[in-house]
């Protein structure tokens, strides 16, 4: 397929469960994903409130041709929210920047697709301790204490919570 220049363009498999980049493909309704390619952005941008906004830098990641909520978009990179009222197992999903509107991807959705953060040092997780410490081998969590894992992908919420949804 040919496109014209500036043209938005997802890489084969480009849209991944965004904590840790797994390659298998599939990602849960109201979990956040990232999107790889060429042209989905003019500019680097991220999001600075919540709600989330539908676009960013002149950009929207469309999934069945509605806007979903933007964290974050660049020239090869675009961090998105999967909308939890996707239908699956299959959404289509597409890039318009600038106006422009690059071909849809599928994308494979599962009920739950479990992904855990890493952090920018390369810790294997994303892993806070109960006193808000970087969790780590050299501090590691107390015996008996509450530890927050940063996560997307788990599925379904009691109560059930709406996309964009703080």
């Amino acid at each position: 397929v040919t496109l014209a220049l500036g043209t938005p363009a997802m890489a084969p498999n480009g849209v991944v469960n965004a904590a840790g980049f797994s390659r298998d493909g599939v990602i849960a309704p109201g979990g956040i994903a990232s999107l790889f390619g060429l042209h989905l952005a003019p500019t680097t941008e991220a999001a600075t409130a919540l709600p989330l906004p539908l676009t960013l830098a002149g950009t929207q990641v469309l999934v069945y041709d509605t806007p979903a909520p933007l964290l974050f978009v660049s020239p090869h990179q675009i961090n998105f929210q999967l909308p939890v009222e996707a239908p699956g197992p299959l959404a289509p999903v597409a890039v318009v920047s600038g106006g422009i509107r690059g071909p849809s991807a599928m994308v494979n959705l599962a009920p739950e697709a479990p992904g855990i953060f890493t952090t920018t040092g390369g810790e294997p997780g994303a892993v806070l301790n109960e006193d808000g410490t970087a969790n780590s081998p050299q501090d590691p969590a107390a015996d008996g204490s509450v530890i927050h894992i940063f996560t997307t992908g788990l599925g379904a919420t009691e109560p059930p919570l709406a996309t964009n949804q703080p």
